[in-house]
């Protein structure tokens, strides 16, 4: 039996009830996260855009838009979310498994719960759970350097899971639908690469093409079978070949890799996180950045491939482009001892300082770390005066053995809530924050009446 399809009975079988309460515990935490950075993406360049192109498409009213409100039908609802939780690249992270994780999977899990009716957060949460479970999980045993951009391609899995749990499909359907989704599967990192818009809508291809694949396969169409291990399955197309099966299936079902989702304290790239901490800890020692004479970050290959442009190379989308510089995003640690939203608005973007020690900066790839890990990261700065100071971060603040306290995510929370398109203040804060709390027994349009302006 293919890998995706144990994988899908895994997920067929499960229930919520089954899954340990300290599971669940962590996933509202990450849901409240999740929650805040798709409201502070409504106002990120080109969301708006995306939004208004799934109105004119029009259709049943049946799935809601985060922030912005309104009924579309379900899978372009599904893809605006999906576009306002990447937008700010604030969205949480899988490091071990490099991808992004609920992007791809609550949009789905929302938007059908709206077109079901009659559910509540206990059934978005069972769904929510075993996608980002199976998603997390083919992850993990991928062996290969990035070529193609994982938040996007195992998204398309995660997303068909959450589609198919709250659609009820029977067994057969479900196996079918992840066929007819890997027919679908895309993305690589050249949007990356070029810093174009498009980056932040990597997860809502994946999580249009879920809808839609599980809505085929109710109707009888019939997906390929070795999605994962077949002669062109997913790992050996896309990974070329490079993966052991052990990874995903270890101990499934006793340690789940839901827990070992991180928060992002920065709004930038999880690439450059652990240089950015380190650049934090200068600032803190008092370094002043205008004696930086040059600044070199030592980095593994995957976050290599994303964060290495230097910076007068940068041509695309300003916004994009800044979200995924090593260069910029540590200047403005050295400067400010953290990053922040505003720090990728037009005004901080050009900031003349900012500028002058990001073209000072080379990112290089560390041939003797594991290529697939974020971690470790050294950045190594030589001053005016000539000495040579260096400081490596090897475990980020917000990954999963590091992790953000519970008011540090609601900290998060509320500064997000507060850069929506039509901010939220503290009432309505407050009100988000007591649904998560009680997320099992809300019904699902109070939850998500409560997420529109």
């Amino acid at each position: 039996m293919d890998a995706m399809q144990e994988l899908a009975q895994f997920a067929y079988e499960m229930k919520l009830e089954d899954i340990p309460q300290d599971v669940v515990d962590h996933e509202k935490l990450l849901l409240l996260d999740t929650l805040g950075v798709a409201l502070a993406g409504s106002n990120a360049p080109g969301c708006r855009e995306v939004v208004e192109l799934m109105r004119e498409y029009g259709g049943r009213p049946q799935s809601s838009f985060l922030v912005f409100g309104g009924k579309v039908l379900a899978k372009h609802a599904a893809m605006a979310n999906a576009t306002l939780i990447q937008a700010l690249d604030f969205d949480d992270n899988h490091d071990e498994a490099c991808c992004h994780a609920h992007c791809s999977c609550l949009p789905p899990a929302l938007a059908m719960a709206e077109y079901m009716g009659g559910k509540t957060g206990k059934d978005i949460l069972e769904a929510l759970l075993l996608a980002l479970e199976v998603q997390c999980r083919i992850g993990m045993g991928i062996t290969s350097s990035i070529a193609f951009v994982r938040t996007g391609t195992l998204g398309f899995f995660g997303a068909t899971v959450a589609a198919a749990k709250m659609l009820g499909l029977s067994f057969p359907q479900f196996v079918d639908a992840l066929g007819i989704a890997y027919a679908q599967v895309s993305t690589t990192l050249q949007s990356n690469i070029d810093g174009a818009l498009v980056k932040r809508m990597h997860p809502a291809f994946g999580v249009h093409a879920g809808i839609l694949s599980c809505q085929l396969a109710q109707k009888g169409i019939t997906g390929a079978k070795g999605v994962l291990e077949g002669r062109f399955g997913y790992m050996n197309l896309y990974e070329r070949g490079c993966f052991d099966r052990s990874q995903i299936f270890k101990d499934l079902g006793s340690r789940w890799e839901v827990k070992s989702i991180g928060v992002k304290q920065y709004p930038c790239a999880r690439d450059v996180h652990a240089a950015v901490d380190a650049a934090c800890e200068f600032y803190r020692e008092g370094v002043d950045p205008k004696h930086i004479a040059e600044v070199v970050i030592t980095m593994p290959d995957a976050p290599f491939r994303v964060s290495s442009k230097p910076y007068e190379a940068i041509s695309g989308h300003a916004v994009v482009e800044a979200i995924l510089s090593g260069a910029y995003c540590t200047s403005v640690a050295f400067h400010r001892g953290f990053i922040d939203l505003d720090d990728f608005t037009e005004e901080r973007l050009y900031d003349p300082d900012i500028v002058a020690l990001a073209k000072k900066t080379r990112v290089v790839m560390d041939e003797h770390a594991a290529p697939k890990l974020k971690m470790p990261q050294t950045v190594q700065i030589i001053l005016d005066d000539g000495r040579v100071l260096s400081k490596t971060c090897h475990v980020l603040k917000g990954h999963s053995t590091n992790m953000l306290t519970a008011e540090e995510v609601e900290r998060k929370f509320r500064h997000c809530c507060e850069h929506a398109v039509t901010p939220f203040y503290y009432d309505r804060q407050q009100k988000i924050i007591e649904d998560i709390k009680d997320f099992e027994n809300r019904p699902v349009q109070e939850i998500m009446d409560d997420l529109q302006v």
